[in-house]
């Protein structure tokens, strides 16, 4: 019974391996075919004959960075992503912060009516609004709007996520601080924040790809300003701009927006998956 019972196991296991090996495949061969393709003429492309390029076209990714302008639209896409990530990890830990260990009249009723808000979608009819802020303030039609309107529209969901883990964390902590003489700040500052480094991280990751990924509102703040696009915005533009789309530049530079990203989660994976474990523990 005992080696009936190991076959099971080790049969079982095997299927789920194989699913897993199966999934890994179908999930990476899209990134494996665009990345081996961007190496390929514009007419290899098209003709989608072969899986790897008769002459590797290096070529591409020059072109693409410098004649199709992703020199610039990368670097605009840093500052706004970066700039975002920094104030969205800032604003939203304070706010996470005052709602777990502040007090003060109606708190729980304001986190009640913002958490609501996690339910609403309002999608585009709060853009014109928004626009119309962004115009007066004469911040339109920078990158500076855009990081201004990303960090006043914040998600709840991160200040939900950061309350969360900050009322995991023993309130013994803040009361022996509060003793030795630190204020409600100065105990945020000096305790709290190297304690929630995890979801730190994992908020910096999601709100850095959000905002790296964002394309409709970069789109109408740019719309007029070339040189203010982002890479999303860009790749767009370049698909749009013509009758048949320069794939040998649209890939490259589809493989450029990609690198930042991945290097990013490469370095705050282990916060990343410690706070997954931590939430998991003390849910």
């Amino acid at each position: 019974m005992k080696h009936k019972g190991r076959i099971a196991r080790n049969v079982k296991t095997t299927l789920v391996h194989v699913l897993l090996v199966a999934f890994i495949i179908v999930a990476l061969y899209p990134i494996f075919y665009a990345f081996v393709s961007s190496f390929k003429s514009a007419g290899e492309i098209l003709a989608g004959q072969n899986l790897w390029p008769e002459v590797w076209h290096w070529e591409n990714y020059a072109e693409a960075w410098n004649q199709a302008n992703f020199s610039t639209y990368t670097w605009n896409t840093i500052v706004y992503s970066t700039a975002t990530m920094f104030f969205c990890v800032l604003m939203n830990s304070m706010s996470g912060y005052v709602y777990a260990r502040g007090e003060f009249p109606g708190k729980n009723i304001i986190f009640a009516v913002k958490t609501a808000m996690m339910f609403v979608a309002l999608g585009s009819t709060a853009m014109y609004p928004q626009l119309q802020i962004l115009k007066a303030l004469h911040l339109n039609q920078s990158l500076v709007g855009l990081v201004v309107q990303t960090i006043f529209t914040g998600s709840i969901t991160y200040i939900f996520m950061i309350r969360s883990f900050v009322m995991s964390l023993p309130k013994e902590l803040d009361d022996a601080a509060t003793i030795d003489g630190c204020s409600f700040m100065g105990i945020f500052f000096r305790i709290t924040l190297p304690l929630i480094r995890p979801i730190i991280a994992t908020i910096a990751v999601l709100s850095f790809k959000g905002a790296w990924n964002e394309y409709l509102f970069p789109m109408i703040v740019t719309f007029s300003n070339e040189n203010r696009r982002t890479l999303a915005v860009g790749l767009y533009y370049m698909q749009t701009s013509s009758s048949s789309a320069d794939w040998s530049k649209m890939l490259p530079g589809a493989i450029i927006s990609a690198v930042p990203l991945v290097v990013i989660y490469i370095f705050l994976n282990k916060y990343f998956i410690e706070s997954l474990t931590v939430g998991a523990v003390k849910g």
